[in-house]
């Protein structure tokens, strides 16, 4: 009876998504049951009776329908409330984009080429201004005509005026991904650089100021040095040198470290290339350093390949490149990033600077070369 009645209940709450009363459910039908169990009348009728088993059923058939539909009804406001939002956003971004005269599949392809969390966000931004146009009345393609800028400002003002918590936040998040998509689309050019939108912005303390993690960066050429003097002997200093060679020379983050493998290694005459990948909102990004051979000892396919021979005498098997010499393991990022600070401890450079502001140093150096971000 009691294996009955709980797959009863089990099918009851699995129809009507009722799932999470599911623990509760159970514990009030153990607890009547105990209860029958040391009564009287249960004593007595305990092996023969078939009332306890009808008595359990009606008293978990009274607990969900008081509980269950209250239950059911709010999981599914909530779900109501939760599956519409920014879909206002999105259809903008939809409909400014056929305003130019691009086709469905041109849009979906547009929208599917960029990062997940970014689509998010920017749904998010166009959502406010999706609103100002629905309530004053303005079509879609005013938004794209000579004057955006004076648009996007009363759209700003209409936002502000309607207050609300984190209004200064949700401000900077309009302003900044409406220019996005009004610089994507619009006929007049330069809308990032509108006076009028920066005077605004200004006034009301929309800038997004970049805050520097340190207030200055170390020389990369210290480490250079350190290398071009010292000969590494033990497995660990070999390790660390190809470590922070490898860092150095393609500036790479302790997550795509870590996914380098001896498989993917591919040796040419003059060059060595690598592939790793890293994963962002289930999406897997794939990534492609290639490495010149160079004169002297601060080459990266020198140092690759010294360590790649040391994996072979130390006989380590696994097909992750870096490996953990203490517990014997493959390395984790927390463990790349130890390695690396302690070689450039070794070269001088203290504190606050650690392991992964090797990559920091590089892109300093790249940006002083007049790099551009994608270089």
């Amino acid at each position: 009876t009691w294996v009955c009645i709980q797959g009863s209940i089990d099918l009851y709450l699995q129809r009507h998504h009722l799932g999470r009363i599911r623990t509760a459910a159970a514990l009030s039908l153990i607890i009547f049951y105990f209860t029958l169990g040391f009564c009287p009348i249960g004593r007595c009728n305990r092996s023969s009776s078939p009332f306890q088993g009808i008595f359990i059923a009606f008293i978990a058939k009274a607990f969900l329908s008081l509980y269950g539909e209250q239950y059911r009804s709010n999981h599914l406001f909530v779900l109501r409330a939760k599956a519409p939002i920014y879909k206002e956003g999105e259809q903008l971004y939809k409909q400014l984009a056929e305003s130019t005269n691009l086709s469905q599949i041109a849009i979906d392809t547009l929208i599917a080429d960029q990062n997940i969390e970014t689509w998010k966000k920017r749904r998010a931004g166009h959502t406010p201004l999706a609103q100002y146009i629905k309530e004053k009345g303005i079509g879609v393609k005013d938004q794209l005509g000579i004057i955006p800028d004076i648009e996007l400002v009363n759209a700003l003002a209409w936002y502000k005026s309607r207050g609300g918590p984190k209004l200064q936040k949700r401000m900077k998040n309009m302003k900044m991904h409406c220019r996005v998509v009004l610089y994507q689309f619009s006929q007049k050019n330069g809308v990032n650089n509108f006076p009028l939108i920066k005077t605004f912005s200004q006034g009301q303390g929309l800038q997004i100021q970049s805050k520097a993690r340190y207030p200055t960066i170390w020389n990369l050429q210290i480490l250079f040095n350190y290398i071009n003097t010292h000969q590494p002997l033990t497995s660990e200093e070999i390790q660390q040198t190809a470590m922070a060679m490898i860092v150095a020379c393609c500036a790479a983050r302790m997550t795509e470290l870590v996914q380098m493998k001896v498989s993917e290694i591919v040796q040419e005459q003059h060059s060595i290339t690598l592939q790793t990948h890293t994963s962002k909102s289930k999406q897997i990004i794939k990534h492609i350093f290639i490495f010149s051979k160079r004169i002297g000892r601060c080459c990266p396919v020198k140092t690759l390949l010294s360590w790649t021979a040391q994996r072979e005498k130390d006989s380590i098997i696994h097909d992750q490149i870096w490996h953990n010499l203490s517990k014997k393991a493959p390395a984790t990022p927390q463990y790349c990033s130890h390695q690396l600070t302690n070689i450039i401890r070794r070269a001088g450079i203290q504190s606050p600077y650690t392991g992964p502001t090797i990559r920091h140093a590089m892109m300093t150096r790249l940006r002083a070369a007049g790099a551009t971000q994608p270089e």
